[in-house]
C-alpha cells in the first residue's frame, strides 16, 4: 500500500528540504518515515495495517504540513503537540496488523540472515572505531544512520522516547546526551 504523504509534496512545492525545517517538524517527518519502513516490512510479510492506524499517520502528516506552512510563512501558529505519538503507532502496527487478504507472491530471493547480536556488535565496534579515528565523538542520529549502519540499527531497535538510550560494545559506549544526539567514547 502506498501512502500519499502531503508533507512530501509540500516540501517539493516550496523547494525546501526537511533539513531546513525546525527540529520538531524534522522529528515528525523522521517518525513518519520510521512508520512507513515498518509498514513496508509488514507488507512484505503478508500483513497490512488497520484503517484506524492509517488515520493516525495521516493526522501526523497534516501536523507536519502545518509546521512546514509556518516555516514557509515565517509564523508560529501550529503550537499543538503531534496528534499521535510515534511509539504508539509503531506499537499498534506491531500488534494489530492483520493478515493480508491474499498472500504475497513468492519470489525466489536469496535469504539474507540478519547478523547475530555478536556480529552486529562487532560491526558496530568497527564503525565506532572509524568514527573516533575521524575525530567524531558527538553525532546526531541522522549522522549515525549514514555513517554507522549497524550502530544505528542497534540504537533504533532499542530506542525508547524519554528514556536513557544508547548501548555498549566490547570497546565503545554510545549514549544519547540530548534529544537524538549521541556521544561515542572508548570504554
Amino acid at each position: 500500500m502506498e501512502i500519499k504523504l502531503s508533507y512530501v509534496k509540500m516540501l517539493e512545492d516550496n523547494g525546501i528540504t526537511a533539513s531546513e525545517l525546525p527540529a520538531r517538524a524534522n522529528l515528525g517527518i523522521k517518525g513518519i518515515q520510521d512508520i512507513i519502513k515498518l509498514i513496508t516490512l509488514n507488507e512484505k510479510n503478508g500483513r497490512k495495517i488497520t484503517n484506524h492506524t492509517l488515520e493516525k499517520i495521516k493526522a501526523n502528516d497534516e501536523w507536519v504540513c502545518r509546521d512546514i506552512e509556518d516555516y514557509v510563512k515565517g509564523k508560529k501558529t501550529n503550537t499543538d503537540p503531534i496528534p499521535n505519538k510515534i511509539e504508539t503507532i509503531i506499537t499498534e502496527i506491531k500488534t494489530e496488523s492483520t493478515p493480508a487478504t491474499t498472500p504475497p507472491a513468492k519470489v525466489d530471493e536469496p535469504k539474507v540472515e540478519e547478523p547475530k547480536a555478536d556480529e552486529r556488535g562487532t560491526k558496530a565496534d568497527a564503525e565506532l572505531k572509524e568514527l573516533l579515528a575521524q575525530g567524531k565523538t558527538s553525532l546526531t542520529l541522522a549522522e549515525i544512520k549514514t555513517s554507522a549502519k549497524n550502530a544505528y540499527d542497534i540504537i533504533f531497535d532499542a530506542y525508547k522516547e524519554g528514556e536513557e538510550n544508547g548501548f555498549d560494545t566490547t570497546y565503545y559506549s554510545v549514549r544519547e546526551t540530548e534529544k537524538e544526539v549521541f556521544t561515542i567514547s572508548k570504554i
